[in-house]
């Protein structure tokens, strides 16, 4: 502080007031850079979190899918080699599901 009285004694109030905004502003930006910097890594490791929770949940749901089409082409193979299997299990009538 005494350093701004002795430059506001040197080269007068005006500029003493200019000194004064530039560092206030200068104090003010530093503040703000190290917020968004603070905000910027909140935000990768939230993105990081989805992602991952993301990919995981994708190649579950792929292994999935995949479960279930080789279900089914087994199913329509083997009503394919047995189609009668249909009836004997009781999902059709005696008239054949016509």
């Amino acid at each position: 502080m005494t350093e701004f009285i002795a430059f506001a004694k040197l080269y007068g109030a005006p500029a003493a007031l200019i000194l004064f905004f530039v560092w206030r502003d200068y104090k003010r930006e530093e503040r703000h850079v190290a917020r968004e910097q603070k905000l910027a890594d909140r935000l990768n490791k939230v993105e990081d979190f989805q992602r991952d929770k993301l990919e995981g949940l994708a190649l579950r749901s792929t292994a999935a899918l995949e479960d279930g089409a080789r279900t089914m082409r087994e199913v329509c193979s083997a009503l394919g080699r047995r189609p009668c299997i249909a009836r004997e299990m009781g999902m059709l009538g005696s008239d054949g599901g016509k």
